[in-house]
């Protein structure tokens, strides 16, 4: 068995919302709970994905998707405690539903490609961060299967900007045209196509 066919992946959803798509209940539950998850439960896990679900129709209504690949023999017991953790939140009213966990392979999840999606993501976007280091590696949107890169239009949803901010990751910059939030992996602003300098993250983290 290859790495990516071990059920090691451990997948939550909560919902915000039934009735509708609330971006706002997303933002808040991203800023104020992820980075909390992450210091709950990130040290016990290999990696930490998380994901906004926004697509037309989705029968989860306004929610979120939270993934831990962790080591199978700790699995039981990291479930136990995250899905313990959520109910929580639901019984402060800060989620509407927690739905039954799901263990599933890497390549069950994301196909073939570690970080590569699913139809099901298709419209999702996720962010993909190293549980011990709590920095965040890559941004990827899936459905779109030859794409690696943040994807210019993405840029303009500032949730992401809150998010890299509540971790202390200065991934945004004004653009220096027309001072409009930009990620400094993008070569031109998305908003007057502006042509950006874009630094390595090595460089902006003096590592």
């Amino acid at each position: 068995m290859t790495d990516i066919q071990k059920k090691d992946v451990l997948t939550f959803v909560v919902t915000l919302d039934k009735r509708k798509q609330r971006l706002d209940l997303q933002n808040q539950f991203i800023v104020r709970f992820v980075p909390e998850i992450l210091t709950r439960f990130g040290s016990r896990a290999e990696h930490f994905y998380f994901m906004r679900h926004w697509v037309s129709g989705d029968p989860y209504g306004c929610s979120v998707w939270l993934r831990f690949k962790a080591n199978m023999e700790i699995l039981d017991q990291l479930q136990a405690d995250v899905l313990a953790y959520l109910k929580d939140l639901k019984s402060r009213r800060h989620v509407e539903q927690v739905w039954e966990p799901k263990v599933e392979s890497e390549v069950e999840v994301f196909g073939s490609a570690p970080g590569m999606g699913p139809a099901e993501a298709y419209g999702s976007l996720w962010c993909f961060l190293d549980g011990t280091t709590r920095t965040a590696l890559n941004l990827l949107l899936l459905g779109n299967w030859g794409q690696l890169d943040v994807p210019e239009w993405v840029i303009a949803d500032l949730w992401v900007h809150h998010f890299y901010n509540a971790l202390g990751i200065p991934d945004f910059e004004d653009c220096p045209a027309c001072q409009s939030a930009q990620c400094l992996r993008v070569p031109r602003c998305h908003a007057c196509g502006y042509e950006l300098e874009v630094p390595s993250h090595a460089a902006r983290r003096g590592t």
